[in-house]
């Protein structure tokens, strides 16, 4: 019976010479064998080779897909954990960088501020010393004349029935030592931070690389047992079923229990991928946080304490010294007590949140990359449910069969009968002449069932 489907599907695969399919079922001499020796078969034959065709096609494409989709999946996984660790090292080099910058600029406003107190002192103290080497007196300091201390008493006189505007006088250069000190003292203590959390960040990050491959092969592995090795099975299963389509009868249904597996399979198996891929790494960045977060907002009001230095410098007006004041810590602050100010800097919070919703992007679009198969296995699970109804008719195309058979032969001499059968045979060569094998098949049931025929005509005489 095997032998007998292969040949039949070696005729609708069109390896003879172009041979018609007999799918007509019953309709005629020739369908109505054909249907006797597939069981029904050949009624669905085309649609059978057509559909088995496509999904052997399908799946050959999608066994590189899936590799594909696995392994998209963890390459993606791989780049977001990659795209974090560069945007947390790119924020701890600027964060650095920024420090160094804001240490320089308090340095030199404070460096400027007390050189220039150094040099008029080396002024006002040279003429003296000279005199004094010389045996004479040090020349008299100038007194103010009595119209320049008016002038110093009153700065702003203002006429009478006016309002006075007092404008403070700047201070010398110099006076702001004791304000620029602190100011530096402070940008060195956050650059002191910075300078323990930056390496601290850098060991995390490192962390963070190395524990993200250990687990990939093993997650490949079981993306390969759980998703790839069904396929190259129901690939075996559906190249065989075109050489024998009767394996579409079996009781367990291999292609669709398997191409449910897979499906099945897939979000469970990239989901776990996927973990192994960031579950070290997650572990790094939530260490991460606090020291990213201190770094950055170190950096930034480093910034800002040298800005303001050098504005107080430059104007040296009260608003600008009150500004710089404010920016200065005032005694212990307790921890927490402020907010981290970033400078206008991603928190690492919302950089981690911007990679966990990378991670959960994967599955969806690995699933959504999946979904081609669907439409093709429904066919198939639908031309099986058409087989297997065609199965249960066997038993009436065996009987029309032979209806047939016995209608031509009625009323028949053996002779006629021989002649009969000579004629089908002869039929049978002509229409399957370019397929030896299943012309021998065919012959062999007209001369088995013509056989019979015979003998019931002689025993009846």
């Amino acid at each position: 019976m095997r032998r007998t489907i292969a040949l039949f599907v070696a005729l609708a695969l069109g390896l003879g010479t172009g041979a018609p399919v007999l799918a007509d079922c019953c309709d005629s001499f020739f369908g109505c064998a054909a249907a006797y020796v597939t069981d029904g078969l050949s009624c669905v034959l085309q649609q059978i080779v057509s559909t088995i065709r496509s999904l052997v096609d399908l799946l050959n494409n999608l066994s590189s897909r899936v590799s594909g989709v696995t392994q998209r999946a963890s390459d993606e996984a791989r780049q977001y954990v990659s795209d974090t660790i560069a945007a947390t090292r790119t924020d701890a080099q600027q964060g650095e960088a920024t420090l160094a910058d804001a240490e320089r600029q308090a340095q030199d406003v404070y460096t400027q501020e007390t050189s220039l107190v150094s040099v008029a002192q080396t002024l006002h103290l040279a003429p003296s010393s000279t005199f004094q080497q010389k045996g004479g007196a040090p020349p008299p300091t100038p007194t103010p004349t009595s119209s320049a201390r008016a002038i110093s008493a009153k700065p702003n006189a203002a006429r009478p029935g006016m309002a006075t505007s007092v404008e403070p006088t700047p201070p010398p250069h110099g006076a702001l030592r004791g304000l620029f000190e602190k100011g530096l003292a402070e940008v060195r203590s956050l650059k002191a931070a910075g300078d323990q959390d930056a390496p601290r960040l850098s060991t995390l990050m490192t962390q963070a690389e190395q524990s993200e491959g250990p687990a990939l092969q093993s997650a490949l592995d079981a993306a390969d047992a759980a998703i790839s090795a069904p396929i190259r099975n129901m690939l075996s299963r559906l190249n065989s079923m075109l050489s024998d389509p009767t394996s579409l009868f079996d009781p367990t249904d291999m292609v669709t229990n398997l191409s449910d597996s897979v499906l099945a399979n897939l979000d469970t198996n990239v989901d776990q991928m996927v973990n192994a891929i960031t579950a070290g790494p997650q572990k790094a960045f939530d260490a991460a946080q606090p020291l990213h977060d201190e770094l950055v907002g170190n950096a930034a009001r480093a910034a800002q304490i040298a800005a303001a230095m050098q504005t107080a410098y430059a104007k040296r007006t009260q608003a600008s010294q009150v500004a710089l004041s404010e920016l200065l810590p005032r005694g212990a602050v307790p921890a927490g007590a402020k907010a981290v100010e970033l400078g206008g800097r991603r928190s690492f919070a919302q950089i981690q949140l911007a990679f966990r919703k990378n991670v959960e992007s994967i599955r969806p679009a690995a699933s959504e990359r999946m979904q081609a198969l669907k439409p093709l296995l429904a066919q198939y699970k639908a031309l099986r449910a058409e087989a297997l109804a065609a199965r249960s008719k066997a038993p009436a195309y065996r009987s029309d069969f032979g209806r047939r058979l016995d209608a031509a032969c009625a009323g028949k001499t053996q002779a006629e009968i021989l002649a009969q059968r000579d004629q089908w045979i002869a039929d049978a060569r002509r229409q399957f002449a370019g397929d030896p094998k299943t012309r021998d098949a065919v012959i062999a049931l007209i001369t088995s069932e013509s056989s019979k025929v015979r003998t019931l005509a002689i025993q009846k005489r």
